[in-house]
This record gives C-alpha cells, sequence and structure tokens, in this order.
C-alpha cells in the first residue's frame, strides 16, 4: 500500500487532516487539541455541528450498550464512560461559544448537569421526578437560548471578532 501522506505514519489520523472535510475535521480538532481549551471564541455553526456530533454520539452509545450488554451495571459503566469521554470538549465548546456571546461561562454547565442527573436518576432505577426535571429542563433550555445569541460584535476579553459571526 502506498503512503498517501508521505512523510507521514499513515496510520494516524492526525497525519490525514488536511485531507478531512471541513466539518470533520473541525470536530477531530475540537476532540483531540481544543477539548480543554476553554478560553477564545467559536462561533454558532461549529457550536451546533459539535452539540449536533454530541446528541448522535450518546445515542449511538445508548443503542450500543443496550444491544450488546445483558446487564444494567455494564449498560451504565458504558454510558458514563462515553459521557465523561464527551462531557469535558462539549463543555469546552460551550464555554468558547458563550464568550464569542459576551455571556457568562455558567451556562455551560447546565447540559451537562442535566445529563449526568439522568445517568444517575437512571442509574438508581428510579422513576422520573418531575421537580427536578422541570426546573432542570427550562435552564438547559435557556442555557441553549443564551448561546444561540449572535457573535459580540467587538473585540472582547476572550478574542478578536471574525467579522461575519461564523466559524474562525
Amino acid at each position: 500500500m502506498k503512503n498517501p501522506t508521505p512523510g507521514k505514519n499513515p496510520f494516524e489520523l492526525a497525519s490525514y487532516v488536511d485531507k478531512m472535510p471541513p466539518v470533520i475535521r473541525d470536530l477531530y480538532l475540537d476532540m483531540t487539541i481544543g477539548y480543554t481549551d476553554f478560553g477564545g471564541r467559536t462561533g454558532r455553526a461549529r457550536f451546533y455541528r459539535f452539540w449536533i456530533f454530541t446528541v448522535l454520539y450518546l445515542a449511538v452509545l445508548m443503542w450500543i450498550s443496550d444491544t450488546a450488554t445483558d446487564t444494567v451495571l455494564v449498560f451504565l459503566g458504558l454510558l458514563i464512560c462515553g459521557w465523561l469521554y464527551i462531557a469535558v470538549p462539549s463543555a469546552a465548546i460551550s464555554v468558547r461559544r458563550l464568550h464569542d456571546a459576551n455571556k457568562s461561562a455558567l451556562w455551560a454547565w447546565m447540559p451537562q448537569i442535566l445529563i449526568f442527573y439522568c445517568l444517575a436518576e437512571f442509574a438508581m432505577m428510579q422513576s422520573y421526578n418531575w421537580f427536578i426535571w422541570a426546573p432542570l429542563g427550562a435552564l438547559t433550555a435557556v442555557s441553549f437560548g443564551v448561546m444561540s445569541l449572535p457573535s459580540f460584535p467587538e473585540d472582547n476579553r476572550w478574542g478578536k471578532y471574525s467579522g461575519s459571526g461564523e466559524d474562525k
């Protein structure tokens, strides 16, 4: 087999970054290089692409966990490990999105709290407690609304304005 990237390791995914479609490249870079970068700014399009990937990832993980396991403990172990894998990068991109809108980064933690509470309630096999679910769901919806605000049209303490409101 001929090496498609001469001078680079053909078995290393990073050697193919230049040839990836831009959407896949952004997801790959957010998951590998920028997964702990809580500074800077991120546009709405990149934020939504990442959160769509996160929802699809968790749905596929739940499906695999449900079909491939027979015990609840293994099912929950797979779900919690999968959530921990995606929790830090999704929180980081949410914080960067809030920085772009010039809002407080505390809103980025609401979706993570809701996902954690959902997994914990499922692990304890309890019925849904609507007195907790309703406010958590409402706060999560408000946090996504805040993250959907347009970019702040000036430079702020987290970075320069990109000019178009699109990804940088």
